[in-house]
């Protein structure tokens, strides 16, 4: 019930210090979900959010999955949440004229910074002067690398680390797709090399 209101009664027992609520509700109609569009995501794919969706057009509306979207969105960590100060993630109901009983969903996110580059410099006497260099992306895109289209969007993770220092050299990259083909499954790659 996309549209159900409350409303509440309150009665004061101002001798006993007891307040008796009645709770109205007004279920309206039934709905069911027209459209899911999706807004404000400028590099990130449609499907990586998408598949977090937990209702989708056809479905009968319940408040429960858009809560259940909101938090699979959130935890993809691509977009700034609802505790976020500038936009943060909101999925409003819109309820068109011309399809009555329907309800379309509006998707609005914002894209979250979701890289990272770090350089250490140090020395200790044990090793000398050492050095390490290091990267991650949390919205990369493999496929888009390869064909040359896009670096980021896709929801997937990398993250290589380089190390050097006088008595050791060690290059270690991890690349991993949560969804593999958009499905339940994850698919991770890892490499290391250590040369001391």
């Amino acid at each position: 019930y996309a549209r159900c209101e409350f409303g509440v009664d309150r009665r004061l027992d101002t001798k006993n210090h007891i307040v008796d609520l009645t709770i109205h509700v007004t279920e309206g109609g039934r709905y069911k979900v027209g459209r899911v569009d999706v807004r404000g995501n400028l590099v990130t794919r449609d499907a990586v959010i998408r598949r977090g969706m937990a209702i989708n057009p056809g479905d009968r509306w319940n408040d429960d999955d858009v809560d259940e979207s909101r938090r699979q969105i959130e935890r993809t960590g691509i977009f700034n949440g609802r505790g976020a100060i500038t936009r943060p993630l909101k999925i409003e109901p819109q309820y068109p004229e011309d399809r009555p009983g329907e309800v379309d969903l509006e998707v609005d996110v914002d894209e979250k910074p979701t890289g990272s580059l770090r350089f250490e410099l140090g020395f200790s006497s044990a090793a000398g002067v050492f050095g390490s260099i290091g990267y991650s992306e949390a919205n990369f895109d493999l496929l888009g690398v390869l064909t040359g289209k896009a670096y980021r969007g896709a929801g997937q993770t990398l993250s290589f680390d380089i190390y050097a220092s006088q008595d050791r050299r060690s290059v270690a990259t991890t690349w991993t797709n949560p969804h593999l083909l958009d499905g339940p499954y994850e698919l991770s790659v890892n490499g290391y090399r250590s040369d001391s």
